[in-house]
């Protein structure tokens, strides 16, 4: 039963994708000054597999670390921080391949692909997750205490300016990481 409601909930979840997807096409329009290369950007529900998410890291050797001794916050600048220190991750690589890569014209695949069974808490809507941070200032909380003390193990939001649906998480104890 519970992997019909998960299967079920990942399709939702793909439908969400392709509706804000398309909800900010206009703005991507404007942004790119051009109609069609915003779209290599943005996650492509096609390209997501249950339960599989992946971590475009700064190099090869980024990704090889990850993959002997785990992911590691600690080395994160707080300016690649906007949720709080997590494992920032998306469900399609090849979008996150052509964003997150430091040469645009000559994309390099540092992908660590993490597979897991994780519990986000659903802040696609911008005003959710205005409301949530809002919330967690309230308790006087970070944003990643806040998601923890409720139970969660990080976000899913949308971020029109990368690639549209991705993740932040927190608890990465819970990844099994391979390439």
């Amino acid at each position: 039963m519970r992997n019909i409601t998960m299967m079920k909930n990942f399709e939702i979840q793909k439908r969400e994708v392709i509706q804000m997807n398309s909800s900010v096409s206009n703005y991507l329009k404007k942004e790119f000054n051009r109609t069609s290369d915003y779209c290599k950007y943005l996650s492509n529900h096609n390209n997501f597999l249950p339960d599989i998410y992946y971590h475009q890291a700064n190099s090869k050797k980024d990704a090889r670390s990850i993959m002997k001794n785990g992911y590691n916050e600690y080395l994160m600048f707080e300016s690649n921080c906007g949720l709080d220190k997590g494992l920032y991750m998306g469900r399609d690589k090849n979008a996150l391949i052509v964003f997150y890569s430091n040469n645009f014209c000559n994309p390099e695949n540092n992908i660590v692909t993490i597979k897991g069974n994780f519990n986000f808490v659903n802040l696609i809507n911008q005003k959710k997750l205005k409301s949530f941070i809002k919330e967690a200032s309230r308790h006087n909380k970070s944003i990643k205490e806040y998601a923890l003390s409720k139970g969660y193990d990080g976000i899913r939001y949308f971020d029109p300016d990368a690639t549209g649906e991705e993740f932040v998480l927190y608890e990465c104890k819970k990844c099994i990481f391979f390439i």
